[in-house]
């Protein structure tokens, strides 16, 4: 089986399988254009090169010994990605060297410096051959074995650090580039080189800052779950199939438990969180995008998309090439099979970021205690252990450790244990197929984002066709292995949204330690019966607040729900005709050739009525999200027509129907806040530009957002909401809606109200879009973390509206 992969973007450290001899055949196919990276984080993103044999391929002037011999060889077979055939030469140079020293105990002072220079420089390159193929462990023990012969070597210091990086400890691993940074400096302070050198210093000691700088960004994500969100989203912009390789996963406050009583397995709290704490943040562990698919793969009708199947086809090489990965699918459950037992941590990688750090302050403290040697730099969970052994010992062990993570028996143990990687006739490591695709077609993510953002200009209407091809042609399918662990629940205590290839969770309510972690695996806008159908398909069924509820509320007033149900099945037909006659485009256009005036009111009166149908209906449920689609339509239609106010109060009943009801069936929680913020805005009307308020004006807009912001708080209160995210949509162009609102056209007696009285109503318009853009900040806050530049990228055209008819700033 091949192990060039093209469409797969495949995230997770580890690497190829089987014996050296297997491990060197995939290392080459690897080299020659699979598309793996590090999961810890790789030699790219920082704009620095990876480590290098080169600047340590010299001869030491003993050219006819056997030591430089292996070297020469090791350096030629690094040079053409043959890695751990390079690693291979490289301890044979080792053992050389050893012999050739005890050999020549008496020779001058000048051969015994020579021999130490080399010794040295076959630990280096030991070190980067094991990067080349990702055995970071052994890595950092060969450069530290190179730290003790000579404190402070720059190039020793390098592959250290890239050895931490590669294990995940950026905040080590900065520590150990800033030491090579001033390894260069005093090189090249001490140095009277020619100016070539002087040069290939500056040039190294520039792209050492740029790692340093790269390492510091990712320890704050990876620590402390700091991320420029806002960048990132920009940088996912940027391309049709983003992968965002420079950023670093983070764990936070969570854990795999066994959930008893036969429910297999959970995700849970570790410690107390609050609404919006960032719970973890991880790049797809294995992705395909729906625009990599080739264009002559068309699977037939009714089978999952074509990105999904992709994803199947391709997963078998990607585990070939990547023990983590084999690692961690093979713990995820698929349909028709037993329930695996809890991840191994460590074996997966999903070491929660205080643990790790707890952890990597033990080894530091274990090395510093036994005395590692001063410049020996952060050390390695083996260095500190083996900081008292012979040098040689240490350097075999390395050598034993980098093999064994090829060959995949301690990486990947599991993998073998299940059967999701097996030994064929031929004595060659094949995966097993047909397990692989259980595996997605369980665990498998759609990368369409949750996260609100206004739909793309094209398409005017978030449900219309034009927002389903978009979200279409910008989405894939992906696994996110510790994200499996979510089980489901439509009313869900966890908020996740995509930036490019990155998924981030918060939690979206306070919650205590040990709480169980719910994520919905479908929207909970869908009816009741659609969500049931389509979790049957995934083998089972839902027994959240939401479905209880619902199903309660049918056995209670059978009559209200087949009422309820009759309307939603109008509204969708209402919905198509909307759609096949192109009214909802989101313009403010009265008319249009395929949609004239009057086929717009009819079909705005027809909803208007299912609208209301749908309100009277659902009184006395604590859910009401069945209005939540037909009045957002309402709302487009309305704003296509000009009537712009109409549609800021539609808006405003979306947003409503999507709180959960607790104080009376008749509460509308949307328009009553708008109201309440707006003031007298009820006869506000027309469609004409309005100029900026004066500045005193412009204090009391933003005094009014700030208090409406408040008043948001107060009447959403405890209760929950049914999708945080579309509620923060919703406020946004509720908030859209209302700026767009100006003066009547005529005034005096013939015109009803008086100019003052007009401009004072304009006003009010404007109060409301503060106020609900103030909403929208004020949920975005609470739900998914607060970054308010994320929040002006996401929503940058609706934002530039708001500001250019109320004529606010920011």
């Amino acid at each position: 089986m091949s192990a060039k992969l093209h469409d797969l973007s495949v995230h997770a450290h580890g690497t190829s399988f089987g014996s050296p001899e297997r491990v060197r055949s995939v290392t080459r196919a690897v080299a020659a254009g699979c598309t793996a990276t590090s999961g810890a984080g790789g030699a790219g993103g920082d704009g620095s090169s990876s480590s290098s044999v080169h600047q340590y391929g010299t001869s030491t002037g003993r050219d006819t010994s056997g030591a430089a011999q292996w070297q020469s060889q090791g350096n030629a077979l690094f040079g053409s990605g043959h890695f751990v055939d390079a690693l291979h030469a490289y301890q044979q140079g080792l053992a050389a060297l050893q012999a050739d020293q005890a050999q020549q105990q008496e020779q001058p002072e000048r051969q015994h410096a020579a021999l130490a220079e080399q010794n040295v420089t076959l630990l280096n390159n030991s070190a980067a051959a094991c990067l080349g193929f990702g055995a970071h462990e052994s890595a950092g023990a060969y450069a530290s074995l190179a730290l003790r012969r000579v404190p402070g070597d720059a190039g020793a210091l390098l592959h250290l650090a890239r050895a931490l990086e590669g294990l995940g400890r950026y905040s080590e691993a900065a520590d150990a580039c800033a030491a090579h940074l001033n390894a260069l400096s005093g090189q090249a302070r001490s140095s009277s080189s020619s100016l070539a050198y002087s040069a290939a210093t500056t040039t190294d000691f520039a792209a050492g800052q740029r790692f340093l700088q790269s390492l510091r960004r990712r320890a704050a994500e990876a620590e402390r779950g700091e991320y420029d969100e806002a960048g990132m989203a920009r940088e996912a912009a940027a391309s049709a199939a983003p992968r965002l390789e420079a950023h670093a996963d983070f764990i936070g406050p969570v854990a795999v438990a066994d959930a008893g009583e036969g429910r297999g397995r959970i995700m849970v709290t570790s410690a107390p969180v609050r609404a919006g704490q960032l719970l973890l943040a991880m790049r797809a562990d294995a992705l395909c995008y729906d625009c990599e698919v080739p264009a002559s793969f068309q699977p037939p009708l009714g089978q999952r998309s074509r990105a999904h199947l992709q994803l199947v086809r391709q997963l078998p090489a990607a585990v070939l090439t990547s023990s983590r990965l084999a690692a961690r699918l093979s713990y995820l459950h698929a349909n028709g099979s037993p329930v695996p037992p809890l991840p191994d941590a460590e074996e997966c990688g999903f070491v929660p970021a205080a643990a790790a750090a707890a952890a990597a302050a033990v080894v530091q403290e274990a090395a510093e205690g036994a005395d590692v040697g001063r410049g020996a730099g952060p050390a390695t969970p083996s260095t500190a252990a083996a900081a008292g052994e012979e040098p040689e010992a240490v350097a075999a062990r390395a050598y034993e450790a980098a093999m064994d993570a090829g060959s995949g028996g301690v990486q990947a143990r599991y993998a073998w244990e299940r059967g999701l990687l097996q030994t064929t006739p031929n004595d060659d490591i094949a995966a097993n197929a047909r397990l692989l695709e259980g595996v997605c077609g369980t665990n498998v993510f759609e990368t369409n984002p949750r996260l609100p953002a206004e739909p793309p200009a094209s398409s005017g209407s978030g449900s219309g066709r034009g927002a389903a091809a978009a979200a279409q042609e910008a989405g894939g399918s992906g696994l996110w292995a510790l994200s499996a662990y979510f089980n489901h629940a439509c009313l869900d205590n966890t908020e996740r949204y995509f930036l490019g290839d990155f998924l981030f969770v918060r939690a979206s309510r306070d919650l205590p330690a040990r709480a169980e972690l719910s994520l919905a695996y479908l929207s909970p806008l869908m009816g009741a019966a659609d969500r049931a159908r389509a979790l049957a398909e995934r083998g089972f069924a839902c027994g959240c607040e939401l479905c209880a509820g619902e199903h309660e509320w049918r056995r209670r007033r059978p009559e209200q729900a087949a009422r309820e149900q009759d309307l939603i099945d109008l509204c969708r037909v209402v919905q198509a005709q909307i759609a096949e006659a192109g009214c909802s485009n989101g313009s403010s256009s009265s008319s249009s050739s395929s949609s004239p005036v009057g086929r717009k009111r009819q079909l705005v009166s027809e909803l208007e009525q299912l609208v209301s149908g749908l309100r009277n209906a659902t009184q006395g449920r604590a859910w009401r999200g069945a209005l939540y689609r037909p009045a957002c339509e309402l709302a487009e239609l309305l704003q296509s027509c000009g009537d712009f106010k109409a549609a800021a109060e539609a808006f405003e009943t979306a947003f409503g129907s999507l709180v959960q009801q607790v104080d009376g069936p008749d509460t509308d929680t949307g328009a009553g806040l708008g109201a309440g913020a707006g003031g007298d805005a009820d006869a506000a009307g027309g469609s004409d530009a309005v100029t900026g308020p004066a500045a005193a004006q412009a204090e009391a807009v933003a005094a009014a957002a700030v208090a409406a912001a408040g008043a948001a708080a107060a009447v959403v209160g405890d209760r929950q909401l049914l999708s945080p995210g579309s509620a923060v949509l919703v406020a946004v162009r509720a908030s859209v809606a209302w700026s767009l609102v100006g003066p009547a056209r005529r005034y005096g007696p013939d015109g009803g109200a008086t100019r003052q009285e007009q401009e004072r109503r304009s006003e009010a318009a404007k109060q409301r879009a503060a106020f609900w853009e103030a909403t929208a900040r004020g949920l975005w806050s609470r739900y998914f973390g607060g970054n308010q530049d994320l929040f002006n990228v996401r929503f940058a055209e609706s934002l530039r509206t708001i500001r250019g008819r109320t004529g606010g700033s920011g």
